[in-house]
C-alpha cells in the first residue's frame, strides 16, 4: 500500500514539529504517517483554546487555584491540556497494535472500510468463489476446458482453438459457448468508533506533599498512569481479538517415561501419541519449534501470500524457544514491542517473536501455554485485522467544587475491521499443556525433565 500524498504532507508537517511532537525520528514508515494523522486529529480538538461547552458548574469546575502545569479554562469550564499532544506522540508508536496488526487511523467517529472482491461468474449466479486466491487448483480449467465452473483439482487444460473461437459474451455455458468472466464485487463494512476512559482524583494535600517530599508532579504522575493502563488494556484487546478468529490446537504433555512405541498406548506412555514429546529435552523442544514453523506455514497455504511472521507467545514457549539453539536467535538490537509483551528474537530466520508477559495468571502464577502465530504483510490491506484509532489518549482536567481536589480524565476512541475476505487467515492459535511443569520457573520444582 502506498502512502497518499495527502498523508504525506500530513507527515512531514509534523515531521517539523518541536522534538517533543516531531515523528521525524520514528523509523517505521507507517507508524510515522499514523502518529502524524492522529497528532492532526488531535490538533482539532486542541485548536481555538477547545473549552468544553459543558457547564460544570453543578459538578465540576475548572482548576483556578492549583497550578498544576496544566492550562485550563476558568471557572466552571474544562479544557483539553496540551499535553495530551504530547501524550499521543509517546503513546501510540508503542502499542502493540503497530506490531500485530495493520492500522489505519480514522478521520471521524464513524467511517466505511470498503473490500474489492473478484469472483468467479459460474453458471450458478448464488455461487460466489473469489477468482486467483484459495480455489485456483479446481477453478484451473475455468478459462479452458471446463469454461465457466469448476473441476478436479489441477485437471484444466486449454482447448481447442476452434471450439474457443465460439465463445461469446453471455452466450450458454450449457452449450460451450459462454466466453468466460470474472466478476468484481464492492464489500462495505460500516466501522464506529467506541470508547475508554478513565479518570482519577487527588486531594491538594497529596500534591502539596509529594511535590515536596519526592519532587513529583502529581497531576503529570496521575496523566501517565491513565495513559498506561489505557494502553495496555487496548494491547490486550488487540491480542485477544486476533486470538477469538482463531480455532485453538491444543497439544499435551503426556506424563510418564517415554516409550518409542507410537500407537494407542504411546499417550499412557507419555511418548509421541500428542505430536510433541520427545526422548530427551533437545527433541521435545524441536517439536515445540516444528509446530510453531507448522502452524506459521499453514497461514501461507490460507491467504496465498506468505507464512507468518509474527508470534505472541506466552513465557514458558519463550524459555522452549531461547533454549531451542540453533531454531532460535535472541534480540540483539532494538525492536519494537512494549514492557507488557516484549521482544525476544527470531524463530526460523522470519519469524519475530513476542513474550506476551499478561499470559500468566497474576493470581495462580499460571501460565497459559499459548503462542498466536500471526501474519502482517507490507501496507494496511496485507493483515486480518485493522486497528482504526480515532482519538488516543485525549486528557481533560477539572477540579472538583466540592472539596477542591483536582481530577483528570483520559479517553481513547476507536474501532477494530476484520479484513472482509476471512481474518480468520491470518491468525493461527496454538496451546501447550504441561509444558510449564518442564520449562516454567518454580521455586518447589526440584524434579528431573
Amino acid at each position: 500500500m502506498k502512502i497518499l500524498n495527502s498523508q504525506k504532507t500530513i507527515t512531514e508537517a509534523w515531521s517539523e514539529k518541536p522534538n517533543a511532537l516531531s515523528v521525524a525520528s520514528i523509523q517505521d514508515k507507517y507508524i510515522r504517517a499514523n502518529t502524524a494523522k492522529l497528532l492532526e486529529n488531535q490538533d482539532r480538538w486542541v485548536k481555538k483554546g477547545m473549552r468544553l461547552d459543558e457547564d460544570f458548574s453543578m459538578g465540576v469546575a475548572g482548576a483556578t487555584g492549583l497550578n498544576q502545569g496544566i492550562p485550563h479554562g476558568g471557572p466552571g469550564k474544562g479544557v483539553l491540556p496540551n499535553i495530551s499532544m504530547a501524550i499521543v506522540r509517546r503513546a501510540f508508536p508503542e502499542m502493540f497494535a503497530n506490531v500485530l496488526v495493520g492500522v489505519q487511523p480514522m478521520a471521524g467517529p464513524v467511517s466505511l472500510a470498503c473490500a474489492v472482491r473478484r469472483i468467479y461468474k459460474t453458471s450458478n449466479p448464488q455461487e460466489i468463489i473469489e477468482a486467483a486466491w484459495k480455489h485456483v487448483a479446481r477453478f484451473s480449467g475455468f478459462t479452458g476446458s471446463t469454461a465457466n465452473t469448476q473441476g478436479a483439482p489441477d485437471a484444466g487444460t486449454a482447448v481447442e482453438t476452434e471450439a474457443a473461437e465460439r465463445w461469446k459474451l453471455g452466450g450458454d455455458a450449457n452449450k460451450f459457448e459462454k466466453w468466460p468472466e470474472l466478476g468484481l464485487m464492492l464489500a462495505t463494512q460500516v466501522v464506529a468508533a467506541k470508547t475508554r476512559k478513565v479518570g482519577s482524583s487527588f486531594s491538594i494535600e497529596s500534591a502539596q506533599d509529594i511535590e515536596s517530599m519526592q519532587h513529583l508532579d502529581m497531576m503529570s504522575e496521575m496523566i501517565k498512569t491513565c495513559q498506561e493502563e489505557l494502553v495496555q488494556e487496548i494491547d490486550r484487546e488487540t491480542i485477544a481479538h486476533c486470538k477469538a478468529l482463531c480455532t485453538p490446537k491444543t497439544y499435551k504433555f503426556a506424563q510418564g517415561t517415554p516409550d518409542s512405541t507410537v500407537g494407542a498406548n504411546a499417550s499412557n506412555q507419555g511418548g509421541f501419541g500428542d505430536g510433541w514429546n520427545g526422548r530427551w529435552s533437545q527433541e521435545r523442544l524441536a517439536n515445540i519449534v516444528a509446530k510453531l514453523i507448522g502452524a506459521s506455514n499453514n497461514i501461507r497455504t490460507s491467504t496465498r501470500t506468505s507464512s507468518g511472521n509474527i508470534a505472541v507467545v506466552s513465557p514458558d514457549i519463550a524459555t522452549a524457544l531461547q533454549i531451542a539453539a540453533p531454531n532460535f536467535s535472541k534480540i540483539v538490537t532494538n525492536v519494537n514491542g512494549s514492557s507488557a509483551t516484549a521482544a525476544a528474537g527470531t524463530l526460523n530466520g522470519n519469524i519475530k517473536v513476542f513474550i506476551d508477559n499478561n499470559a500468566v495468571d497474576p493470581m495462580t502464577g499460571i501460565d497459559n501455554g499459548e503462542a498466536l502465530i500471526a501474519y502482517k504483510g507490507e501496507g494496511l490491506s496485507n493483515c486480518g485485522v485493522v486497528y482504526c484509532p480515532y482519538i488516543t489518549s485525549l486528557t481533560l482536567q477539572a477540579t472538583d467544587p466540592r472539596d477542591f481536589s483536582p481530577r483528570v480524565g483520559v479517553m481513547s476512541r476507536y474501532a477494530f475491521a476484520d479484513n472482509m475476505l476471512g481474518a480468520e487467515n491470518y491468525y493461527r492459535l496454538l496451546r501447550f499443556e504441561g509444558l510449564a511443569a518442564k520449562v516454567g520457573f518454580d521455586t518447589n520444582d526440584e524434579g528431573t525433565w
